[in-house]
């Protein structure tokens, strides 16, 4: 038996016209097993990532720095920098709609869906201008890592560590 990649980009499924009833039904049970092992992963990956977040968080905190410099996995140079970032949710739905009835700006688009990006520039807007969020609207903030690829340096002509001098 070969060793058959089913999450691969380019696994095809066989044609139904090549199967009997058997040869479907091992293949669901490969994949359902398979897709659930990837899923208890990918579980423990996100607890994993929740607590090395919070070790990277604490040990830049405790250092003299606001940012690291590391090795990316490309052998470029990325530099690590937590951020405070401000999360508003609504709440409480009836109250946040209430309130839009007296708005000009329309915060839910025909469907009747919220319009997240207007939605989150006037709960910006009211945050930094100090103003009261809307009934059924809370913030709070969260701390995010970003991760940036610092730029390369290009050595100059003919300076250190080259054999080229000027040319004459």
């Amino acid at each position: 038996m070969t060793d058959v990649d089913y999450g691969a980009e380019d696994f095809e499924f066989p044609d139904i016209d090549a199967l009997d009833p058997s040869e479907a039904a091992a293949l669901w049970d490969r994949i359902e097993r398979e897709a659930t092992a990837a899923n208890k992963r990918a579980k423990r990956l996100k607890e994993r990532r929740a607590i090395a977040k919070d070790l990277a968080l604490k040990a830049v905190e405790n250092s003299p720095y606001t940012s690291v410099r590391i090795e990316g996995a490309e052998g470029r140079e990325v530099q690590i920098t937590p951020y405070t970032w401000t999360v508003f949710s609504i709440v409480n739905e009836d109250a946040f709609r209430e309130w839009c009835a007296g708005e000009a700006e329309r915060y839910y688009d025909t469907t009747p869906q919220l319009r997240e990006g207007v939605f989150l520039e006037e709960m910006r807007r009211r945050d930094a201008d100090k103003e009261p969020l809307p009934p059924g609207v809370k913030s709070w903030t969260d701390m995010k890592i970003s991760r940036t690829t610092v730029a390369q340096r290009k050595r100059p002509r003919g300076g250190p560590g080259t054999e080229q001098g000027p040319e004459d």
